[in-house]
């Protein structure tokens, strides 16, 4: 294929309504991709659109056996590999967007393989890095599916937040026991949390009565909101607790970002594998709505389409009529 200046190109994909077309592919998509494909790539070589035209053909066939290309459940993850690639520490929702790649990666991986014989094209170009199961069996193990970090992840996890669920059910015992021991002087029955630490709104015309600390009052001002010295040490305590927790947590996901750093390379072409296949499986979902076929290039510089029929046109319900179009190179 001959390169095009722009201007020329751009008129010829306008002639085509290519934009069209890449939005009618663009909505078959089941990935992230759907949101990223504004245009369809075009091969700029004989040898790609053969490529290309064979992966289609592939994906067509699979689906036609009832073993349609599935990319569903990947994420969007182009923003993480970029902070990867700058070593940056991934949060939970950010690994658990990774995990979503991983596994598709992997689901993917092994559909191409048992159907290799169908799908040789396809999983050439779709070649995908087994160890990143071991990466994904790692985060499996540490990240929860809502993105919280798990009680799996270390023993440390697990024994802080043991301790700071022990630590918040005496210090929340011993709340209930002032608001039932102090209801006279406060302005309603329940205990709250301001910046972190458990208070008791207390009438503001009897706060001084309440010995302890002051974290601020109601918007109607009626109330003042009160540390209760006897909570102070349970307080401190939890603090404290959390606080190594909160430590324990970030230096793990540190550790985990870390390990998917080391595979950025593997991990870049697994989302780009996810793209590619994902793009030819809704051109396939695209040919099966037409009713279309491949066709086959042949060598000579013409096209002769039998009884085609405008694609656009029978996309949205309209009256397509066929005909028969042969096209040759002008010649001198």
């Amino acid at each position: 294929m001959t390169r095009q200046d722009p201007d020329t190109l751009e008129k010829t994909l306008a002639d085509l309504e290519w934009d069209r077309l890449s939005q009618a592919v663009a909505e078959r998509c089941r990935g992230p991709l759907r949101a990223r494909l504004h245009r369809l790539p075009i091969a700029e070589t004989r040898e790609g659109t053969v490529l290309a035209l064979a992966e289609t053909r592939e994906a067509m066939t699979l689906a036609s056996m009832g073993e349609a290309l599935r990319v569903d459940g990947a994420r969007e993850v182009l923003p993480q590999l970029q902070r990867l690639e700058k070593r940056g520490a991934l949060d939970g929702p950010a690994l658990r967007d990774l995990m979503s790649v991983l596994g598709v990666a992997r689901a993917l991986r092994l559909f191409l393989g048992r159907h290799r014989h169908v799908a040789p094209t396809l999983h050439a170009r779709c070649a995908l890095d087994p160890t990143l199961d071991v990466l994904l069996d790692e985060l499996e193990n540490a990240i929860e599916s809502d993105g919280s970090v798990s009680d799996r992840a270390s023993p440390e996890i697990r024994q802080l937040r043991t301790e700071v669920a022990n630590l918040r059910a005496r210090l929340i015992a011993k709340l209930e026991e002032i608001l039932h021991e102090k209801a006279a002087i406060l302005s309603d029955g329940f205990y709250t949390e301001r910046d972190g630490r458990y208070v008791v709104p207390v009438r503001r015309d009897a706060h001084e009565t309440l010995p302890g600390i002051v974290h601020g009052t109601s918007a109607s001002g009626h109330s003042v909101f009160v540390e209760p010295r006897a909570l102070v040490p349970f307080g401190n305590r939890l603090k404290m607790a959390q606080g190594e927790l909160d430590r324990e947590i970030t230096r793990l996901l540190a550790v985990l970002s870390e390990l998917a750093a080391e595979r950025l390379p593997s991990l870049m072409a697994a989302a780009d594998a996810i793209d590619h296949a994902d793009l030819r499986g809704a051109c396939a979902r695209l040919g099966e709505d037409l009713r279309a076929r491949v066709i086959d290039l042949c060598d000579d510089a013409e096209i002769d389409l039998k009884a085609p029929r405008h694609a656009l046109l029978r996309l949205h319900g309209a009256a397509a009529v066929s005909t028969h179009l042969p096209i040759g190179a002008a010649r001198p």
